[in-house]
């Protein structure tokens, strides 16, 4: 479809999508492959904004293209990236403040809730449109009971592709946390409800967690050093690798296996969830006297240059459009062309799908 400029409409679209995984065509359990390969072409279709600006040099209008990010491609990771380094406190803030898990306890979870496919006899569709309430519904509950609290959230598929959610927080209650030594690695473990944790009448356990959850199983365990040890995580990366699926899209249409990574993004896409969430921000500053953003001097700077470029260009968003025939990037400004121009482009254009 012309949309005036010379160039075309992408030509696959998530509300294509949707209309045929949701509308009970196909039993979406069985149809993961499928969907994949769908994801596959959307994201590996290429799709820029094309914006007007003024030159004020010459005084012509002009045209600036930039690659629109994509649930998955190279433009979506870098601004999830980015968003998450400017939210996430640093190590050395949750250090200073005595969050991390040590012999005293941590402030820091991470916590994984799972969906029992069980619990919804196999409807992998209702699972995830059901999710977000469920989650609301735990979040709320666990600032009822254990005070305020500051949530990054994200969903991942698991190989059978229902969903399981994994909280980063940071909570107002210190939780008791165990150094357990598991089969790969030594981690702080939130303990199982035990007798003497009855005794006293704790609920900061596992078990107390599982009490808000009612869909699956629940496992939480303490961010932070290992004792008697130097190296401790990073926060930040530690956060990113959690929340990002960097996928390489491969030949369309190639023997599609289904890999955990793309399908999250492939389930995300489809139910239109959003990469992460977060909620009270207000309670790192007021509680814990956190500031999440910590730019550099040589930052602050660039990000200054950037606003003042941005106000002198005046860039006008016109439309998103794929790009047919052209190099990569699209040029910073096109000629309008004839309609017999435009005709024989179309038939270039049409030639080359």
């Amino acid at each position: 479809k012309d949309d005036g400029l010379g160039f075309y409409e992408p030509v696959q679209k998530l509300s294509n999508a949707r209309d045929v995984f949701l509308d009970n065509r196909f039993d979406l359990n069985d149809s993961l492959p499928g969907l994949i390969k769908i994801y596959r072409r959307w994201v590996g279709e290429k799709t820029y904004l094309c914006n007007q600006y003024l030159d004020h040099e010459t005084n012509e209008t002009k045209y600036k293209f930039q690659l629109a990010p994509k649930r998955g491609n190279e433009k979506y990771v870098s601004d999830v990236k980015s968003r998450i380094y400017e939210k996430v406190p640093s190590t050395e803030q949750l250090e200073k403040q005595h969050l991390l898990a040590d012999e005293n306890g941590s402030n820091v979870l991470h916590i994984t809730l799972t969906v029992d496919p069980k619990r919804y006899l196999g409807d992998l569709q209702s699972a995830w449109a059901n999710l977000p309430y469920y989650l609301n519904k735990f979040l709320s509950a666990f600032r009822k009971r254990y005070g305020r609290c500051w949530v990054l959230r994200s969903f991942e598929a698991q190989e059978n592709g229902f969903p399981h959610v994994h909280l980063f927080i940071i909570s107002e209650q210190t939780f008791s946390c165990e150094w357990y030594k598991g089969k790969k690695y030594w981690r702080w473990l939130i303990p199982e409800l035990t007798d003497d944790h009855k005794a006293i009448g704790a609920d900061e356990t596992v078990d107390g967690f599982e009490n808000l959850w009612s869909l699956g199983f629940v496992y939480a365990r303490g961010v932070g050093k290992r004792p008697y040890m130097r190296k401790q995580i990073d926060v930040k990366n530690y956060v990113v690798k959690d929340v990002v699926s960097e996928v390489s899209v491969v030949d369309v249409d190639s023997d599609v296996e289904v890999k955990n990574p793309e399908l999250t993004l492939a389930l995300n896409w489809l139910f239109r969830r959003q990469a992460f969430s977060i909620s009270g921000s207000d309670v790192l500053e007021s509680v814990f006297n956190l500031i999440p953003v910590c730019l550099t001097q040589t930052e602050v700077l660039k990000n200054a240059f950037l606003r003042r470029l941005f106000e002198f260009s005046r860039y006008e968003f016109i439309s998103f459009c794929g790009i047919v025939r052209c190099s990569e990037p699209p040029p910073d400004g096109f000629i309008k062309l004839s309609n017999d121009q435009e005709h024989e482009l179309e038939a270039q254009a049409i030639g080359v799908r």
